[in-house]
């Protein structure tokens, strides 16, 4: 496919680092769709209002105010996302299939599978927070993802967040 005047070819490797995001986002995509099929009533007692307000945020960021349309049975679609998912996992099933057995394993985890370790939404503890004394402290992973940098000499890396 060629790209249009407005559109903007993006590095394969770029898209990689942001997909446990891109699937965080097909997740609640989902939780959105399911308050639809709810009375308004339900929805008000089974819906999480933060969380649907958090999305509808995240949604107008990315230039999509899907709010104005959602609701009245209309569920939220964002075209392509899940066929850009799937040939993300595709491209770099290796990386993917050998994280998810450490993760599984509890065996030794590569650089570029930290977001099958780390997904959004999981709990992470640890007892390593200096000045605490080796109390467990968890945390909630709110977004995760690989930023690309450049160094010095040109060469793209990625520093994971």
């Amino acid at each position: 496919a060629r790209l249009g005047h407005r559109d903007k070819e993006v590095p394969i490797g770029t898209l990689f680092g942001i997909l446990e995001r891109m699937r965080s986002m097909t997740k609640d995509v989902n939780y959105i769709n399911s308050l639809v099929d709810l009375t308004e009533s339900e929805r008000e007692e089974q819906g999480n209002l933060l969380l649907v307000q958090q999305i509808f945020h995240n949604l107008s960021l990315m230039g999509r105010p899907y709010q104005k349309d959602f609701g009245n049975n209309k569920k939220l679609v964002i075209d392509g996302l899940d066929a850009l998912i799937t040939a993300i996992e595709t491209e770099y099933s290796l990386i993917i299939t050998k994280a998810q057995e450490a993760v599984a394993s509890g065996g030794a985890m590569e650089y570029l599978g930290l977001q099958e370790l780390y997904t959004i939404g999981s709990v992470v503890t640890t007892r390593s927070i200096p000045g605490l004394g080796g109390l467990n402290v968890s945390f909630k992973v709110i977004d995760c993802m690989y930023e690309p940098i450049r160094s010095l000499m040109g060469s793209l890396r990625y520093s994971f967040r």
